[in-house]
């Protein structure tokens, strides 16, 4: 789980990621340094979308393009999500 906005600001919270149903932790493949590659790459993956295409709404459009390829293709498949959360503070919204 990514909290905060992307780039340098953001920080991973691995203790509460989920995937396919099942913490993070408890996959016997991942371990301290696998996390640490995936922390640099989320960090990294923003400006590597802008430098390539000028803006980071691609990164948008190709996870769009990957769920609607799952669907038509009728496959089972893990994203990442993004989901807004109002609060009262001085940003009016925050994404987990």
């Amino acid at each position: 789980m990514v909290l905060d906005e992307d780039g340098d600001t953001s920080f991973e919270n691995f203790d509460e990621s989920i995937v396919d149903g099942k913490a993070l932790r408890d996959y016997s493949e991942i371990n301290d340094d696998v996390l640490a590659e995936i922390e640099t790459d989320v960090r990294k993956k923003g400006c590597k979308i802008i430098a390539n295409k000028g803006a980071t709404l691609y990164g948008v459009a190709m996870m769009l393009t990957q769920i609607v390829s799952a669907v038509l293709d009728n496959r089972s498949i893990c994203l990442p999500l993004s989901a807004p959360i109002n609060v009262n503070m001085a940003s009016s919204m925050i994404f987990t």
